[in-house]
């Protein structure tokens, strides 16, 4: 009876601790699952974040590498530039397009810009059109310049002498004026001595004629 006591208290349901023992172990196993996950969803969460962090320095990186790249080949170009323009000035703009190829810039560069050369040269033509023009446009300035202050120089001198001549002139007619009282002085006196004279070849011819009748 004691052992079937025992039994059926080992086998039976009248052992609540013996009953508990899953639900506790279940419900550990449930905590277990559920950090696990916690762990994995935020080990998930870290790599997630390390690939796109990884991603954002190599897409800056090749960023930076373009915008090197970029402006190594805009330096190029204007060193080319530069030299294609030292080329033709010093040829007097004279000459085909192969005459200004700069020597040390790279092949691909020389076919990329190949195209453009033409244009190149018409611009810098124009350009030196332009500063032909510039130059004639200051000589002609220049001798316009000239020739106005030479006519300046002349006006200055003309109106110089003018003003002299005007003085002269002014100075005679003051002598004029102060001669003239003295010149009419001098004509009655010539005229008197006229009549004087001719009163005196009068009175002689009488004379004569008288002296002749006497005889």
């Amino acid at each position: 009876m004691q052992n079937g006591m025992t039994l059926k208290g080992i086998n039976g349901v009248g052992l609540p601790g013996k009953q508990q023992r899953p639900t506790a172990t279940t419900n550990i196993r449930k905590s277990g699952s559920h950090g696990n996950l916690a762990h994995r969803s935020g080990s998930a969460s870290s790599d997630k974040a390390k690939v796109k962090h990884a991603c954002r320095c190599h897409e800056r990186n090749q960023l930076d590498t373009q915008l090197e790249t970029q402006y190594l080949r805009n330096l190029q170009q204007q060193i080319y530039f530069l030299e294609l323009e030292n080329s033709y000035l010093k040829q007097g703009g004279k000459g085909q397009s192969s005459v200004f190829q700069p020597q040390n810039e790279p092949a691909d560069f020389e076919r990329k810009a190949a195209p453009n050369t033409s244009n190149t040269i018409r611009r810098l033509e124009t350009k030196k059109t332009g500063k032909e023009r510039a130059h004639s446009f200051h000589v002609v300035d220049r001798e316009k310049q000239l020739i106005v202050s030479r006519l300046k120089d002349t006006e200055d001198s003309y109106v110089r002498e003018k003003r002299l001549l005007s003085e002269e002139i002014v100075e005679l007619q003051k002598r004029l004026d102060d001669v003239t009282p003295e010149l009419a002085k001098k004509e009655a006196q010539i005229a008197r001595l006229e009549d004087e004279l001719q009163s005196a070849h009068s009175k002689l011819r009488a004379s004569n004629s008288h002296a002749e009748s006497l005889k």
